[in-house]
């Protein structure tokens, strides 16, 4: 019997409810496990508990922590592998340039198509295979 392939999870950060119950309905049905969180400081907690997350998925503009402070605490954590994508209704240049500087994986504007995520989601999770197959074949 082969071992069962554990389900990739994805972190959804974001105010909107809606968004992100959304988001977590097609990405389960994609065969992801979700988590959300409704802030950055909550996102905080769920990333500091010991969960392995695969992908984040961030809104920027959030109360209390934003998409670019949980960005920075997610790159200080020593996470710097995690891909990061931000959505914003708002890309505006500098945001995108300290975003960029801040270790960003890729931006999504609202509103955006599912499949524009999901593609993106998907490349990702191949690149950060890929990475991973080259680190233990190097220490094997």
């Amino acid at each position: 019997m082969g071992v069962a392939k554990k389900l990739p999870t994805i972190l959804v950060v974001d105010d909107e409810s809606l968004l992100r119950h959304q988001l977590e309905i097609r990405l389960t049905k994609e065969g992801y496990n979700v988590l959300q969180a409704s802030t950055g400081l909550h996102a905080k907690m769920k990333l500091s508990s010991g969960t392995k997350i695969d992908v984040i998925v961030s809104d920027y503009k959030m109360p209390g922590m934003n998409g670019l402070d949980l960005l920075s605490f997610v790159r200080q954590l020593g996470q710097g592998q995690i891909p990061f994508i931000m959505i914003t209704g708002h890309m505006e240049k500098t945001t995108v340039e300290r975003a960029v500087q801040g270790g960003v994986t890729d931006f999504l504007l609202k509103p955006f198509k599912f499949d524009d995520l999901r593609s993106r989601i998907e490349k990702y999770l191949q690149t950060s295979d890929e990475s991973s197959d080259v680190a233990e074949s190097e220490t094997a």
